[in-house]
């Protein structure tokens, strides 16, 4: 903050004199020189806190998330993949009497290790399958379908 206001004094102080030497400068080619010359060092003095900011030290700091697999994040996420199951069984109005998911978290990654869903009409299997997997995008082997 204090850089700024050396540098606003500076800038007022410099208007004031480049005021005060183009009122007293005389007409003709040296007054064009002049004012030329005033003008470069306004802008020098304008754009001076650019060149400062681009020789500062920026260091931004890393950040590495940790995902560390809790007893009650797993269950968080296997309640939310359960809900997922739920309302894919429900929206193409397939009964079901017990989902049961379990997952962990690997290398930061969720990995749905499986999903077993009991139906109470086991003639649904194939639109089971196909509306689990459309919204988890798991593959067959971890969904187990049965009544």
């Amino acid at each position: 903050m204090e850089y700024i206001k050396e540098w606003a004094a500076r800038l007022i102080v410099l208007l004031l004199i480049t005021a005060i030497l183009k009122f007293i400068m005389p007409s003709g080619n040296i007054k064009n020189t002049v004012n030329a010359v005033l003008s470069i060092i306004v802008l020098a003095t304008l754009l001076s806190p650019l060149c400062n900011i681009s020789k500062a030290d920026f260091e931004i700091p890393e950040f590495e998330p940790e995902f560390e697999s809790s007893e009650n994040e797993n269950s968080t996420y296997n309640n939310a993949i359960e809900q997922a199951v739920r309302t894919a069984l429900e929206n193409n109005e397939i009964e079901y009497k017990d989902i049961i998911v379990n997952s962990s978290v690997n290398d930061g990654y969720l990995v749905i290790e499986s999903i077993d869903v009991k139906l109470k009409d086991i003639n649904k299997l194939s639109a089971a399958y196909e509306a689990i997997g459309s919204i988890s995008g798991v593959d067959k082997e971890v969904i187990d379908i049965h009544d």
